[in-house]
């Protein structure tokens, strides 16, 4: 896999970003899923267009959308997709949202790119190629210990589209 390939990758992630956004300005319905779980337009309409172009990218590769999937995992090369990972934070127009696609190989997981459309971040990892953050090389983690983690707190949350 190559840089430039990665490339693409972000550069459908940013896309799919400003399809959030739009919807952010403009508006959105919210549907429940399950639980306390919200799915919107904008998820629909992220995932659809990443679904189109990521195959289109790689031809024969197969597409798992957290809003599509039927709970079957196809044979590899295979995208995951989440095209708003944070529905929840989105519908409740709390800041903090993105786009997640990972690439599965044979091998397992070659690549992933999350794109905040918010604070325009793209992060961009590579098996064995290393990590980058806006096109810029990025260290790894050099603190000691593991990062802190967060249980979900379990509040509920109010949407504010349509």
């Amino acid at each position: 896999m190559t840089n430039s390939f990665a490339g693409m990758v972000a550069v459908l992630a940013e896309k799919a970003g400003s399809i959030l956004t739009e919807f952010s300005r403009r508006g959105f319905s919210v549907e429940n899923k399950e639980g306390m779980e919200w799915v919107t337009e904008a998820d629909y309409r992220a995932e659809d267009f990443l679904r189109d172009e990521l195959t289109s990218l790689l031809p024969g590769s197969a597409f798992i959308g957290e809003e599509s999937w039927n709970g079957e995992y196809p044979s590899p090369p295979m995208w995951i997709v989440d095209p708003l990972d944070g529905t929840n934070n989105f519908a409740s127009g709390i800041p903090f949202y993105c786009v997640s696609i990972a690439l599965a190989d044979a091998e397992g997981l070659s690549l992933g790119c999350i794109h905040d459309p918010v604070h325009r971040e793209t992060f961009m990892a590579l098996r064995g190629g290393g990590a980058w953050l806006n096109g810029e090389t990025h260290g790894s983690f050099r603190g000691k210990g593991s990062f802190p983690s967060y249980p979900r707190n379990g509040l509920p949350l109010f949407p504010h589209g349509k």
